[in-house]
């Protein structure tokens, strides 16, 4: 599928791409560096997306405010689950032991050729 090593253009190294395609060194470094300030403002506003808003809903403590509240905090649910999930080293769920789970007779996927 691919053309021959002798028809491909060579292109790397640049002045920004090592030969093996990475960033410099120096390029890298500075496109890593993340500000304090930006780092605090990211923090501060998970803090107020997970408590503000159910502080929120309790000052003005109606049912609506309540069903908003459980809405708007269902981003920083899945966010956080995501999190944990890729950091678990736990099995994945109806197995036990981490493999995919085996078809079973009763399983309507056991079949798919069937017409049920």
């Amino acid at each position: 599928m691919l053309p021959p090593e002798r028809l491909l253009p060579d292109v790397l190294p640049t002045e920004r791409l090592l030969a093996d395609g990475r960033l410099r060194p120096v390029i890298r470094a500075e496109l890593r560096r993340i500000s304090n300030v930006r780092n605090a403002f990211t923090v501060l506003g998970a803090y107020v997306q997970s408590f503000g808003v159910v502080a929120g809903a309790a000052v003005i403590d109606h049912p609506v405010a309540w069903v908003a509240a459980f809405f708007l905090e269902q981003p920083s649910y899945i966010a956080l689950w995501r999190k944990l999930a890729s950091r678990s080293s736990v099995p994945s769920v109806g197995t036990g032991s981490g493999a995919p789970a085996q078809a079973r007779p009763h399983d309507r996927a056991y079949a798919p050729n069937r017409s049920y």
